[in-house]
């Protein structure tokens, strides 16, 4: 009986009709690119793991390609190792929050950036150290306003715009 079924359902299977639609990735062309730009920037990692220019241009393709998740793990860990650069690490972990409209995490570790940079041995200079001040200062009034960005992105925008008139976010 069991090779019966089995092969009824063998039948079945091969006249099935082949699917009418075809499936197709339409953002595989605009990522295109960014694949190539991901791999220098990897590469240049792996060359030289202190190369934070690459860290920024692997986040940045990271997150132009829609890869939050993987720009987050690897800022992530940059951040964990510490050093003189660190602050520099902990920025773009926030930054890559802030594109995730997770606007707690960005402040946490805004606030986590401004106290690496004023560590003994950091190269943060002063005028990093400002902005990086002004970019914490204005999550925190985005935090403390209670206005969540995902839904109502304006009234958050105008919370910003108080602690900062002069400064216009994107």
């Amino acid at each position: 009986m069991f090779d019966v079924v089995a092969a009824v359902v063998v039948v079945v299977v091969l006249l099935l009709p082949a699917p009418s639609k075809r499936m197709h990735d339409y953002h595989a062309a605009a990522r295109a690119p960014l694949s190539e730009v991901i791999a220098r920037a990897q590469g240049d990692l792996v060359r030289s793991p202190a190369d934070h220019g690459a860290l920024e241009r692997l986040t940045e393709a990271l997150l132009d390609a829609g890869h939050s998740d993987w720009a987050l793990r690897v800022v992530g860990e940059r951040a964990a190792l510490g050093g003189a650069e660190s602050w520099r690490a902990r920025l773009l972990v926030s930054l890559v929050h802030g594109d995730r409209l997770d606007v707690k995490a960005a402040h946490e570790w805004s606030e986590q950036a401004v106290l690496a940079c004023g560590a003994t041995g950091s190269s943060c200079r002063t005028h990093d150290r400002f902005r990086l001040e002004l970019y914490a200062d204005m999550l925190s009034a985005g935090v403390k306003s209670g206005i969540d960005p995902k839904t109502d992105p304006v009234g958050f925008q105008k919370a910003l715009l108080r602690v900062s008139p002069v400064v216009h976010p994107r």
